[in-house]
């Protein structure tokens, strides 16, 4: 079986393979009408290929239910090779006559690429299993012997039902997120929020997850008397009570344990740290992230997030090429190394201790979970489709207000934007004004206009725009301390990077052209801008060596000072 064609040899550069794929130019209005039902929806044929295969490889109905499936035979070829998946439901990419973008993975080390996409309109058990059972058909010898999933009873048991004996594996981070869901519901979101000691608590019963499997009932005993004597015993005992219905069996009078929600075999970790496994499905979630920001919008129409599918699967099959070819896996980030190194070390030293003290010891490594929740920024056709299909957007769009003509008077500090997570003042705007020097707010906010307007805009060049200050820490710390910066972004997805330059009370702008591997130096006061771009360059060589971008090499792009015919004001 052929898993590297002739037409995608590792020469390809995933970078710009992303970028190119992503930045194919349409014409305005050749997308089909929005339908305004399922039944309603008819395919065009040539929105059901990827080049010359048809990659909707199903499109029916499941009693009720419209289900859409998305792959490729190359996908398939992987997952058959590859016993390691993963799955998660997403639900922001969803066009809004579905409920959820179902997405099956296959695990690359600590890394997860999308093989299949699906559109659901339910999210039962008997849903799941109809689209494995399809994919069963599409490809016979498909039998996965391990699935990272979230604490979705229907996805599990659809797995078990389909693959006999596979490895139902836990996310550490949905495990935190599902005991601390309950803190919040239970009335401890204002004391988690504030309190460190609660938070090492909480996570303290979250730590039972790393405990061996015959001890975690024990472990929990000795917490629960443990926590007796806590400042929390309140609200502590409330979750404890929560944890025990769900995740231990609560203890009848006959000193038997009920059955749990979640057999703690299904949510304990501990073999998982031993071999070096991923205890967290981040790298889905770093997808799913990925995914909105590529469509940029929340619940776009049917039509574009069919040509984001297309970019993805040539994304992923990219990856894969890659992956056969030998490529150097991406590196993780020390932090999360560390972090995971520290975590494996004291389950090694579990017997040396008393369990109190592990799970203590354990909780110290796990960090919070924010509770509250930041609203994503859709965009206008967002909000157009809800207005047309009669429905509330699920997040409310970000309107930028700017006073045409505002009164910048002296010592007016009244807020006349405030969006991007930046808040423009009167006196700040005062910059403005001629022979005024500007300010890093101003140019911060001026920029992100830009990257907003280009995404609700899929013909403009999509940009990433870097904080003023960005530019200021890469020269007093070199490239390689800066890369915190990045550690949420891929700069090689964007086809353009804005980098503003402040040097003695004057701005300059450096635009990196990453599909045409150039970086260009704008100044007004044509100043040779060489040193800067050889810096950046230096910046995009380290970012590119540890993010497994093997075959780039910044170092060697061209660079440009072009004259400006604009005068500094």
């Amino acid at each position: 079986m052929e898993l590297v064609s002739e037409h995608s040899q590792p020469l390809i550069r995933r970078s710009l393979m992303s970028r190119n794929i992503r930045y194919i130019r349409h014409e305005e209005n050749l997308e089909p009408a929005n339908p305004k039902s399922l039944k309603d929806l008819k395919i065009p044929e040539e929105f059901t290929k990827l080049g010359t295969e048809v990659f909707l490889k199903f499109d029916g109905w499941h009693e009720d239910e419209r289900i859409m499936i998305f792959t490729t035979e190359r996908c398939l070829d992987f997952m058959e090779n590859n016993p390691n998946w993963g799955a998660d439901a997403t639900f922001d990419p969803t066009p809004l006559l579905f409920s959820q973008l179902w997405i099956i993975f296959v695990r690359l080390g600590h890394t997860y690429v999308p093989m299949v996409f699906v559109l659901m309109t339910h999210r039962k058990s008997g849903s799941y299993s109809f689209v494995l059972q399809k994919l069963n058909k599409l490809r016979l010898n498909l039998a996965p012997t391990s699935v990272a999933v979230d604490f979705e009873k229907a996805e599990w048991n659809a797995f078990e039902k389909a693959y006999l004996g596979i490895e139902l594996r836990p996310c550490c981070f949905h495990f935190i997120k599902s005991i601390v869901r309950n803190v919040c519901e239970k009335g401890g979101k204002r004391l988690y929020d504030e309190s460190a000691e609660f938070r090492r608590e909480v996570n303290c019963i979250v730590a039972l997850a790393f405990v061996p499997v015959v001890d975690v009932e024990e472990a929990f005993v000795e917490l629960r008397e443990h926590f007796e004597a806590s400042d929390n015993a309140t609200h502590l005992e409330i979750i404890l009570d929560y944890f025990e219905d769900n995740y231990v069996g609560r203890l009848t009078g006959a000193g038997k344990r009920r059955k749990a929600s979640y057999p703690i075999k299904k949510w304990n970790l501990q073999s998982l740290v031993k071999n070096d496994e991923p205890r967290t499905n981040n790298g889905i979630e770093s997808f799913n992230g990925q995914l909105i920001r590529t469509l940029a919008a929340s619940h776009p129409t049917i039509w574009k997030l069919i040509e984001g599918l297309r970019r993805e699967f040539r994304i992923a099959e990219q990856r894969v090429t890659a992956h056969w070819a030998g490529a150097r896996k991406p590196r993780r980030g020390h932090t999360y190394v560390d972090v995971d190194l520290r975590i494996k070390n004291t389950v090694n030293r579990y017997s040396e201790m008393p369990k109190v003290n592990f799970l203590r010891s354990i909780a110290i490594n796990l960090g919070r979970i924010p509770v509250s929740k930041q609203p994503i920024i859709s965009k206008r056709e967002n909000a157009a489709a809800c207005e047309k299909y009669g429905k509330k957007p699920k997040y409310e769009t970000e309107v930028v207000t700017v006073n045409d003509t505002p009164d910048v008077s002296e010592g007016d500090d009244d807020v006349v934007a405030n969006s991007f997570g930046i808040k423009l003042t009167k006196d700040q705007l005062l910059c403005l004004k001629p022979e005024m020097w500007l300010n890093g707010e101003t140019i911060n906010f001026y920029l992100q206009l830009i990257v907003h307007r280009n995404q609700a805009n899929l013909s403009l060049s999509q940009v990433y725009a870097f904080d003023s200050l960005f530019y200021t820490q890469l020269v007093e710390k070199g490239p390689t301390k800066v890369l915190n910066w990045t550690k949420d972004i891929d700069v090689f997805r964007y086809e353009m990077l804005l980098i503003p330059i402040h040097t003695k009370d004057h701005w300059s702008l450096v635009i990196v052209n990453n599909v045409k591997e150039r970086v260009v130096f704008y100044d007004s006061l044509q100043r040779d801008g060489t040193e800067h771009n050889n810096l950046i360059k230096a910046f995009l060589q380290e970012f590119s060596v540890e993010n497994g971008y093997e075959s780039m090499d910044p170092a060697n792009w061209l660079c440009f000072c072009p004259k400006v015919y604009s005068t500094s004001q």
